[in-house]
């Protein structure tokens, strides 16, 4: 069985205009990555600002094409198929924004922006059932009653509910997969859950499979709990493993390093913290890149080859590292 989606050693480089005229600064921000995802799961995207996150989200929506490499939907290379099949894949695979108020038009009421997208693939839908699949939907995302939020402006409701709109205009495609971009990151942390749950529930319901980008290690524990969890570092994924074993037992040194930043509640405790098992905050510029690991200036296991080589992935317990060095990284503990 073919997987939902299938990256396979997907690069891509951006250009922008040198210091001298007619030069071209590239920068390469996803390198070399091959990912499946499958029917009806949860995977989180997890990593630190900046590293590739998004772009990689808008690669598997197709928003963005790769410099190199291929993406496949149920078997079938995306930059391959036409017609038919291609109309499939962009109503298949939806992109939920992190700016939830951006990604509404202003001057469209909540009702012509979930009506247009269904009148625009059900030209037989009268008026009128196109507002019964409106409100149906509004209802399904929990703004319920939904004839308090049908004539409301994008200005007019708070951003969890534009949120939910988002939601619900995505549903109007009947998905199989949603990409959501740090759906939560600019909502209030109260309503967070409420917006996770609606996750989990659609999920669960309709058996979408979802990828949740974050740089929130706890809202992907609680999202992705029994899917799997995806560490990128400089575009870069660095390891791969369920959410429990990754966050139990982190292997890739950025991935201990990670979960080690993560700051603890308990002032007595947080005085008692490790220092961060890293060697220096020096980052690798993605405009010239070292053909191994981009953790190397940081990590306090690297040596010369890990800069001098292709670096492949290893089979640790279940978990996919990409680490030429493994032998020496010492397990994980808690650092209080």
């Amino acid at each position: 069985m073919s997987s939902l989606i299938e990256l396979r050693n997907i690069d891509m480089v951006f250009q922008r205009q040198g210091r001298v005229i007619g030069t071209k600064r590239k920068f390469h921000v996803l390198k070399n990555i091959s990912l499946n995802i499958e029917e009806g799961e949860i995977l989180a995207l997890v990593g630190e600002s900046g590293c590739g996150k998004t772009t990689l989200g808008k690669i598997i929506t197709g928003l963005l094409r790769p410099t190199k490499g291929d993406l496949l939907y149920k078997g079938n290379s995306v930059y391959k198929i036409f017609n038919t099949n291609y109309q499939e894949f962009r109503k298949s695979v939806q992109f939920i924004q992190q700016d939830s108020y951006a990604a509404l038009n202003p001057v469209r009421t909540v009702y012509q922006s979930i009506a247009a997208p269904i009148k625009a693939h059900n030209k037989e839908l009268s008026k009128e059932q196109v507002f019964e699949k409106v409100e149906e939907l509004l209802e399904i995302v929990g703004l319920i009653p939904a004839v308090q939020f049908i004539d409301k402006f994008p200005h007019q409701m708070s951003g969890g509910q534009r949120q939910r709109v988002l939601f619900a205009r995505a549903l109007t495609m009947k998905p199989r997969l949603i990409v959501a971009d740090e759906p939560v990151s600019m909502i209030d942390v109260s309503l967070r859950l409420s917006i996770l749950n609606l996750m989990a529930e659609l999920n669960k319901k309709l058996n979408i499979a979802f990828v949740y980008i974050t740089h929130d290690l706890a809202t992907a524990r609680y999202i992705a709990n029994d899917g799997r969890i995806a560490v990128m570092y400089l575009g870069e994924i660095m390891e791969l493993s369920s959410v429990s074993e990754l966050l139990n037992n982190p292997k890739h040194p950025y991935t201990q390093a990670l979960i080690s930043a993560v700051p603890i509640p308990d002032p007595r405790l947080a005085r008692q913290q490790k220092a961060l098992p890293i060697k220096n905050m020096d980052f690798m510029s993605m405009e010239n890149r070292i053909d191994g690991c981009p953790f190397f200036s940081r990590c306090i296991y690297g040596e010369g080859k890990c800069i001098n080589r292709h670096i492949d992935y290893v089979n640790a317990e279940g978990s996919y590292v990409k680490c030429c060095n493994l032998e020496k990284v010492k397990r994980w503990e808690k650092q209080v």
